[in-house]
């Protein structure tokens, strides 16, 4: 597998918490993940980070070891799920090392795994989830340090609270893969927008710097591109936005594909949302 460097900038933190599930508990990780967000907690779930040619293994378990706790759904699909024991097995491994706290959560009285069979369970009712939501997300902040909103936790005016990492890597024919990951949260309403953006080079890609600086050249480009011609997408709860575009810097072009997507409900049926906006926020022209 290619090398892969990430570089975390502006009010960037590790994965906070990690979400372990079965597929068939989708909908309840989404709406734990929509309240964990609207609380300032940073949450990470496969389908939330992962696009098909990703590669399973390695970014999950990256995830889980960046993770301070890690939350495990258990139920039906859960405990059949050789995906979520693998998961477990090494959250397991990295608690009794110190590094995380690991959660059980039970959905509709499902009986626990072995490993944690002694442990003191928080268990989510379907007739009232909000009750265990709120359970959980009190044992998870126990166990995370405090996270200031948009950097800026004094500003009774901040809210919105903006999360990227860039990361690069080289392709097994040399191309150089730029990945730009964002989380906007809007503080105020029950929604967050996750946002990917991949730069791939073309061919003849022959930078005269280095990725991470080529990458950084590349957000500046996109930046100055969207204050000529703002980008913006209309999104209803659930939807997803996909664009595909050029970007030129200096003498060498990168195809870049886009996929923004909202995640959660708000008050307002569809949400106007800014992407130019986002690579000024990584360039540092503003917050």
């Amino acid at each position: 597998m290619p090398k892969t460097e990430v570089r975390r900038s502006g009010y960037v933190l590790p994965v906070r918490v990690f979400l372990s599930h079965s597929q068939a508990d989708i909908d309840v990780v989404r709406r734990i993940s929509t309240e964990f967000v609207r609380a300032n907690v940073k949450v990470w779930y496969d389908t939330m980070k992962l696009v098909p040619g990703d590669e399973l293994s390695p970014a999950i378990f990256e995830a889980i070891d960046l993770a301070e706790v890690f939350v495990i759904l258990v139920s039906p699909g859960s405990l059949r799920s050789t995906w979520v024991q693998r998961e477990l097995e090494h959250a397991l491994t990295l608690e009794a090392r110190g590094d995380l706290h690991v959660v059980p959560l039970r959905l509709d009285g499902s009986e626990p795994f072995p490993a944690l069979s002694d442990r003191v369970w928080i268990d989510l009712d379907s007739s009232d989830p909000d009750h265990g939501i709120g359970e959980l997300l009190s044992r998870v902040r126990a166990n995370t340090k405090p996270l200031a909103a948009g950097g800026r936790a004094s500003d009774p005016d901040v809210r919105t609270f903006t999360d990227y990492a860039i990361e690069t890597r080289r392709s097994a024919n040399d191309r150089l893969i730029v990945r730009v990951d964002v989380v906007s949260i809007d503080l105020e309403e029950r929604y967050s927008i996750l946002s990917e953006f991949e730069f791939e080079s073309s061919p003849d890609h022959h930078a005269p710097v280095e990725d991470l600086e080529q990458a950084e050249r590349l957000i500046s480009a996109c930046a100055d591109s969207y204050e000529r011609k703002p980008g913006r997408a209309l999104l209803g709860s659930g939807d997803v936005h996909r664009f595909q575009s050029e970007v030129i810097d200096g003498g060498l072009a990168f195809v870049m594909r886009g996929r923004v997507r909202r995640v959660g409900r708000a008050s307002r049926g569809v949400v106007l949302f800014n992407v130019g906006a986002l690579f000024s926020i990584i360039d540092g022209r503003s917050t």
